[in-house]
């Protein structure tokens, strides 16, 4: 490949003040100078990111109660022959809303992608059953988690939670992939939250980019944000395959702390994603 040196010609001079000779000392700088255009790329890719993220949520809030109104078009003099059909469209009405509450907050986020986080206590169970209503309404997939009381950068928590499951389940090959989300205190302030799955695992750009930060424009803008959002928030990303290459593994770390009490001698609970509950 090519490489860079930082060259220094030092003059040497004699009584008289003539030069008598020239001493060249050469530096290696190549790491630096590829250091210095990776940072290049990243802000780059960053500020393309956070322009995209902010134009299609703003872009996908009109569709979305477009959504809504079809939705209300249909239930005029609909005749419930009790084949499911209303049941079909209080999901969707269900989608819908959770849908324009999610996009909204991505919204928030990118115009405050700079502002400090703020802290708050939340139920984990309410927000993987919020995010599995969105992602898959018919509980096509069995979805998991441990159900804990956490404090923490809640939205931070809901992008990466929402894009990672988003993920495993496009990617995953599977038509009913068994996902599972555990949340554990790593340290005394920071919390550690695993997605595990029975998908084909990673072979794509996304792992490369995860584990250099390397952008390419074919693993999506989904993990850019990610990675960027949890590194910007004290955090960090990391992928594996299951032995062997069965399924995927990811893992975040986010500063918070587990708030539930712990009662000695007893399995944690599971909690399971189940059909989005119809509204009304």
């Amino acid at each position: 490949g090519t490489k860079w040196e930082s060259i220094t010609l030092t003059p040497q001079l004699d009584d008289a003040g003539n030069v008598k000779r020239i001493v060249v000392t050469n530096i290696d700088v190549t790491h630096e100078h590829q250091i210095r255009a990776a940072n290049t790329s990243l802000v780059t890719a960053t500020a393309e990111m956070e322009q995209f993220v902010a134009i299609a949520a703003h872009d996908l809030r009109a569709p979305m109660r477009n959504v809504k109104i079809l939705s209300e078009f249909l239930r005029d003099a609909f005749e419930d022959h009790g084949d499911g059909k209303v049941e079909l469209l209080d999901l969707l009405d269900e989608v819908a809303d959770k849908s324009s509450i999610l996009i909204s907050e991505v919204l928030l986020q990118a115009q405050q992608v700079n502002v400090p986080p703020k802290r708050v206590s939340f139920d984990i169970s309410e927000l993987c059953q919020s995010i599995c209503d969105v992602l898959d309404p018919r509980a096509l997939h069995v979805i998991t988690w441990t159900p804990e009381i956490i404090q923490g950068d809640k939205a931070t928590f809901q992008i990466a939670l929402r894009n990672l499951l988003d993920n495993a389940i496009k990617h995953g090959g599977e038509k009913r992939l068994e996902i599972s989300i555990s949340v554990a205190q790593k340290d005394e302030k920071t919390l550690s939250v695993c997605i595990t799955d029975n998908g084909k695992g990673f072979d794509n750009p996304g792992l490369v980019f995860i584990e250099t930060g390397k952008y390419a424009t074919d693993c999506g803008y989904g993990l850019l944000g990610v990675r960027r959002l949890l590194t910007a928030r004290g955090g960090t990303i990391c992928v594996a395959d299951t032995n062997p290459r069965q399924g995927g593994i990811v893992t975040f770390t986010l500063p918070g702390k587990v708030i539930t009490p712990v009662v000695p001698n007893t399995k944690p609970t599971l909690m399971c994603h189940v059909k989005a509950r119809s509204v009304g």
